[in-house]
């Protein structure tokens, strides 16, 4: 299973810059959340990224100081 996804660094609600991984050509910066960003998911079930993935997308956030919260 080939779990590798692209990364990309863009902007969030606030128009601050943040990365996010590419998922079905929407950037997502906190995959915990809808791509609407209003209902928390399960990132696996809707995205089919493993906690690992999550977990890493929000630890390169916090090491640039970027806002990944929705």
């Amino acid at each position: 299973m080939d779990n590798t996804v692209e990364i990309v660094l863009t902007k969030n609600a606030c128009d601050n810059p943040v990365y996010a991984f590419v998922i079905k050509g929407i950037a997502l910066y906190n995959p915990n959340y809808s791509e609407c960003g209003r209902f928390k998911v399960d990132a696996f079930k809707e995205y089919g990224l493993l906690p690992l993935q999550v977990e890493a997308l929000h630890k390169l956030n916090n090491a640039f100081n970027f806002n990944d919260e929705v």
